[in-house]
């Protein structure tokens, strides 16, 4: 068995990826009724039993047939906090990035050392990895102090440098 094996695996007719785009298609049709600010957060069972897709239950085979997340975390934004906040969450990304490239353009003439580059690199590629990773699965507590760490040192390595170089 080769570690990651199981991404080789992946099919389209599989029981799992279909439920999970039934799953986006009932998040989609709770996003289009509430398009503004959404069904509230953690409130995506409900939005999901309001469009519940019934090719989940199928008679005489252990289905799931009940979701509280949807598997997706911009359908999951856009599902329980509506455009209003799946543009804020993904605010914080392009922040982030926007504050990478301008302190990548500041510094475009000092000398960078392989360290400063591989910072510069980690923190572009951590939030496309968190969200790519995000369009499949959904966000729980590991992933989450993953993701504050992450801003946490993403806004000192930007900002908080700044503060103390000026102050």
């Amino acid at each position: 068995k080769i570690p990651g094996g199981r991404i080789f695996s992946i099919s389209f007719s599989e029981q799992t990826v279909n439920t999970r785009l039934w799953t986006w298609g009932s998040a989609w049709h709770a996003f289009e009724d509430r398009p503004i600010l959404g069904w509230g957060p953690e409130n995506f069972s409900a939005a999901f039993d309001k469009y519940f897709d019934p090719r989940h239950y199928v008679p005489g085979q252990d289905t799931e047939t009940w979701f509280d997340r949807a598997h997706n975390l911009l359908f999951d934004y856009l599902a329980e906090t509506g455009v209003v906040g799946a543009l804020s969450y993904l605010s914080i990304f392009v922040v982030l990035l926007l504050g990478l490239f301008k302190n990548a353009w500041r510094e475009r003439t000092n000398d960078q050392s392989l360290t400063h580059k591989s910072v510069q690199a980690l923190m572009f590629s951590l939030p496309i990895g968190y969200l790519v990773q995000g369009v499949a699965i959904f966000e729980v507590l590991p992933m989450y102090l993953n993701v504050f760490l992450f801003w946490a040192f993403g806004f000192y390595y930007l900002y908080g440098r700044l503060t103390q170089k000026n102050g």
